[in-house]
This record gives C-alpha cells, sequence and structure tokens, in this order.
C-alpha cells in the first residue's frame, strides 16, 4: 500500500516488478501492434524502469476489446538508437 505525503517517493522506489503493470486501452478489435507501438512501449517501459530504479522490465499489456495483448521482449537499445538520432537533429 502506498502511502501519501513525504514518504510516497520512498514507497515508489521500493516497489518491485509484481507491483508493477502497465497497460495501454486500445479501442475496437484486436490489431498486431506495430513498430511504432513497440517503440512507444519500449520508451514508456525503460522510463519507468529509471524512474523507479526497477532492475528489469514490469508487465506490459495492450487491452483491446475482445482481447489482450502481452509484450513479453523489450529492444531498449532500439529505443536509445531513436533517442540519439533525434539529439542530433
Amino acid at each position: 500500500m502506498l502511502v501519501f505525503g513525504n514518504t510516497f517517493s520512498e514507497n515508489l522506489r521500493n516497489l518491485d516488478n509484481a507491483q508493477i503493470q502497465i497497460t495501454q486501452i486500445k479501442t475496437g478489435r484486436y490489431k498486431r501492434p506495430s513498430a511504432v507501438w513497440k517503440l512507444q512501449a519500449d520508451a514508456e517501459t525503460l522510463l519507468l524502469m529509471k524512474a523507479l530504479n526497477l532492475e528489469s522490465p514490469p508487465e506490459y499489456t495492450w487491452q483491446f476489446a475482445d482481447r489482450d495483448s502481452h509484450r513479453k521482449k523489450f529492444n531498449f537499445a532500439k529505443v536509445h538508437e531513436s533517442i540519439d538520432k533525434y539529439i542530433q537533429f
């Protein structure tokens, strides 16, 4: 349980992967995740891992009206490559 107040940020730093899940809610029926969706998922996951000092990625789910799709493999090198290209511009 998270306690709000001065210790809120400390509680966030003490979470483990079992307590964290990222869910992207999509409208409509299932669609195979595109390369852009995968890159976005990887970037969101990497940002959350850095912010909360997680050692491994939390569960990531795309939730559609008819079924869920789970992101199991992450390509953080592609995220770093995309950020480097953006910074060069």
